[in-house]
């Protein structure tokens, strides 16, 4: 089976180099990003407002090769690579949570974010928790 994506836009962050990134958005959640959607996508956005929470699933463009285990980092205990957040994963696929700062157009800006300046987008969804 062959599974091809496209990214439907581009993240515009602060973050140059991953290592000044947050393990996760919510721990530094002043910096705001944004993605530039490609202008087919625009009309997608519709319905979303300033204070929605979203999902944005993205590609991790700059990650190396994977390990399916490895030492852990902080405690060198052994893990899953599906056990863990690394971005070196078999299919490089990472999710975010984030909040909606404002739309406009094709543009997205957010805060909470985790991504590198450049990182292709491959979708984004609702995130809605279930009881």
């Amino acid at each position: 089976m062959k599974i091809t994506m496209k990214p439907i836009g581009i993240v515009h962050s602060d973050y140059k180099q991953k290592k000044h990134i947050p393990r996760q958005g919510f721990l530094d959640a002043d910096p705001t990003a944004s993605i530039h959607l490609d202008e087919a996508y625009a009309p997608g956005l519709m319905g979303l407002k300033p204070g929605d929470k979203i999902v944005i699933l993205f590609y991790f463009h700059e990650a190396k090769d994977y390990e399916l285990t490895f030492p852990f980092h902080g405690t060198g205990e052994m893990r899953g690579v599906f056990s863990t957040r690394s971005p070196n994963r078999p299919n490089g696929i990472g999710m975010s949570h984030v909040v909606v700062t404002a739309v406009q157009g094709p543009v997205l800006t957010f805060k909470n974010v985790d991504m590198l300046d450049g990182t292709p987008v491959l979708d984004i969804k609702p995130d809605i928790k279930g009881d």
